[in-house]
């Protein structure tokens, strides 16, 4: 995704794409960061939106929360070398099964 087109939608609907990505239901999602569906609705409509903690108790399900906060996915970490290596091994066919 790229910066612009981030930034053009809101919080809130980067909230349900991360929820849907998750494949979670509001019910489920509000439920994960103790709050009730009807707040989880409310973030996902601009109404009001989550605060830190939410956000951080959403991250620990997966939610990419630099997303949610800018529009901008999380970079990827680099490959450390045995994950390199390891990967090289199954491109290149070394690594049989």
């Amino acid at each position: 995704m790229s910066g612009q087109s981030g930034i053009q939608s809101s919080i809130g609907q980067r909230l349900r794409s991360e929820r849907r990505r998750l494949r979670l239901t509001q019910v489920y999602a509000a439920d994960l960061v103790k709050v009730c569906k009807q707040t989880w609705g409310e973030w996902e409509t601009d109404k009001t939106s989550p605060n830190a903690v939410t956000l951080a108790l959403f991250a620990q399900v997966g939610a990419d929360v630099l997303f949610i906060v800018t529009g901008e996915p999380t970079p990827l970490a680099p490959l450390d070398l045995a994950s390199r290596r390891l990967l090289h091994a199954i491109v290149s066919g070394e690594l049989v099964a």
